[in-house]
Order: C-alpha cells, then sequence, then structure tokens
C-alpha cells in the first residue's frame, strides 16, 4: 500500500512519472488502474487501489472527481 501512496504523493519523482506514462494513468488520483499487459506491481496495485483512493480522498478531504 505504500507505493500506491507514493504513486499519489510523489507525483513528480521519475518512477512515478514512468510509471504513469507507460500506464497511462493521467488524474492525480485516478478512478481505476488500467491492467492490460502490466507489471506484477501494477497488477498489485489496481487489486488495492480502489481502498487506498478512498483512503486518500477521505483523509485530504478531496472531491472524488479530480
Amino acid at each position: 500500500m505504500k507505493i500506491s501512496f507514493n504513486i499519489i504523493r510523489q507525483y513528480n519523482q521519475l518512477w512515478v512519472q514512468v510509471l504513469r506514462t507507460k500506464y497511462k494513468c493521467v488524474e492525480k488520483v485516478p478512478q481505476t488502474l488500467r491492467i492490460n499487459n502490466a507489471l506484477q506491481l501494477w497488477k498489485g496495485l489496481s487489486k488495492v487501489w480502489e481502498a487506498v483512493r478512498d483512503g486518500v480522498m477521505h483523509i485530504y478531504d478531496i472531491d472524488c472527481n479530480l
């Protein structure tokens, strides 16, 4: 879950930008993560993404339409 949170928090880090570009993730906090032909890391993130996203929205009281 820490990596999931860091994908949101460390938006400007190179490793995050590489993953986001590879999987066409344009929103800062996307609704879902695409898993077609994905690495195991990304597939694992997609399994917990809904919980992470809900937690981030709750913690920061962010509108879900970022």
